[in-house]
C-alpha cells in the first residue's frame, strides 16, 4: 500500500482465486502457505509497565482484526458486579461507589469460576465475595483516603444476615479462587471524621463484550508496518538535502548514495515523508508504504494479566469460536428457496 501525498493507493487486495490464472498462478487460499508466512515476533516487552509490543506477520487483516477485538473483550476476567450496602455515610453516592468497585481490577483465575448466567444463585462456584469495612476515625483533621486494598476476600461467602439470601457457601473456597484488588492503590472515596463505608461487593465471571469492567486491556490496537522506499539512487547533494530533512531516517552511505533506515525506529518523519513525497523534487524520488500483511500491535493490560497472556487467552478464544461454527450444521440453499416461495 502507498501513502501519499493526498490519497493512499493500491489500498485494496486481490482476492479471487483465479486473479492469475492467466500466468499459471493460483491465488487460492493455502493453509500450507499461511503456516509457513505466519509469525509473531516479540518487538518490546515492558513488564513493569503491563505493556508488549510484538508483530504479527503473514496474517489477513481480518484475523489481526479479530485478534485485537478478543483482547479488548473476548478474554474473560473477573470484576464486581454486585454490591450490597450496610452503611455509607461518605459523599460518594452508594451508586457511584457500586460502579467505581465495578472498575477496580481485581486478581482472579476465571478459570476457577463457572459462568453465573442471568437469574442463578450466587454459589462457591460461581461467586467471589469481598467485604469492605472502612471508618474514619480520626476527630477532626483532613479526610482519611479509602483505597481498593481495603477489601477483603471472604472465602465461606456472605456474611450478611441469611434472610437476604446471598451468597453463603456450605464449606469455604480454595486457595486458587482467592480475588484481591490487582491496583490496591486506586482511590475509591475520601471520609470525613466519624463518616464510614461498609459493603459487600460479588464478583463474577465475564467478558468486555458485555461491560468494559471486564476488559483485561487499558488499550490494544496495531498499524500496518511502514515502509520508506527510495525508487532512485540518489546521490551528490540531493543526497545531502534529504538526509538534512529526514535526519536519522536517511543517512549518506558508501559513494555518497543516501540509505533508508528503518520506518519504525523514525515514525514522527513518516508524515513529512508523505509530504516531501508529493512536492516536485522529491515525486518520484522517495514513497512510503505500508506493508499489507504485517501488522504492529501494542497491548497494555490493567494488571489482571500480563499482555503475553491476554494475547495467548485471546488465541484459545478464537480457537474455540472457529471449532464452534465448524460443528455447526451446514445449510442446505434449496430449503431456503422452498421457505421462500411457501411465503410468497
Amino acid at each position: 500500500m502507498t501513502c501519499g501525498a493526498h490519497r493512499n493507493e493500491h489500498v485494496g487486495a486481490v482476492v479471487e482465486h483465479d486473479a492469475y490464472a492467466a500466468l499459471g498462478i493460483s491465488n487460492a487460499w493455502s493453509i500450507e502457505r499461511f503456516r509457513a508466512g505466519l509469525k509473531v515476533e516479540i518487538v518490546k516487552s515492558e513488564p513493569e509497565k503491563n505493556r508488549l509490543r510484538f508483530d504479527l506477520v503473514g496474517a489477513d487483516p481480518s484475523l489481526a482484526n479479530a485478534l485485537r477485538r478478543l483482547m479488548l473483550g473476548g478474554v474473560p476476567t473477573v470484576a464486581v458486579e454486585h454490591v450490597f450496602f450496610l452503611n455509607n455515610t461518605s459523599v460518594v453516592p452508594d451508586e457511584t461507589l457500586a460502579h467505581r468497585l465495578g472498575l477496580v481490577p481485581l486478581l482472579c483465575d476465571p478459570s476457577a469460576y463457572e459462568w453465573r448466567r442471568r437469574g442463578d444463585a450466587g454459589d462457591a462456584t460461581n461467586t467471589a465475595v469481598l467485604r469492605l469495612k472502612h471508618r474514619c476515625v480520626t476527630a477532626d483533621g483532613p479526610c482519611s483516603r479509602l483505597y481498593a486494598e481495603a477489601l477483603e476476600w471472604l472465602p465461606g461467602g456472605s456474611e450478611l444476615p441469611e434472610e437476604t439470601g446471598l451468597a453463603r457457601f456450605p464449606k469455604p473456597q480454595e486457595e486458587r479462587q482467592r480475588c484481591a484488588p490487582a491496583a490496591p492503590r486506586v482511590l475509591l472515596a475520601r471520609l470525613r471524621p466519624g463518616q464510614e463505608v461498609e459493603l459487600e461487593a460479588h464478583a463474577v465471571v465475564g467478558v468486555g463484550f458485555d461491560h468494559a469492567k471486564w476488559s483485561p486491556v487499558a488499550t490494544a490496537w496495531y498499524s500496518l508496518r511502514p515502509e520508506v522506499v527510495l525508487l532512485r539512487d540518489v546521490k551528490g547533494q540531493d543526497a545531502t538535502d534529504l538526509a538534512a530533512d529526514l535526519p536519522g531516517l536517511v543517512t549518506i552511505g558508501p559513494g555518497g548514495v543516501a540509505m533508508v533506515a528503518d520506518a519504525r525506529d523514525h515514525d514522527v518523519l513518516l508524515e513529512k515523508v508523505r509530504r516531501l513525497s508529493g512536492e516536485a523534487r522529491w515525486s518520484g524520488v522517495i514513497e512510503l508504504r505500508r506493508v499489507r500483511n504485517h501488522f504492529q500491535f501494542t497491548v497494555e493490560t490493567v494488571g489482571l494479566l500480563s499482555p503475553r497472556e491476554v494475547f495467548l487467552r485471546a488465541i484459545d478464544v478464537l480457537i474455540e469460536r472457529c471449532d464452534h461454527t465448524l460443528a455447526l450444521p451446514l445449510l442446505d440453499p434449496s430449503d431456503d428457496e422452498d421457505d421462500s416461495m411457501e411465503g410468497g
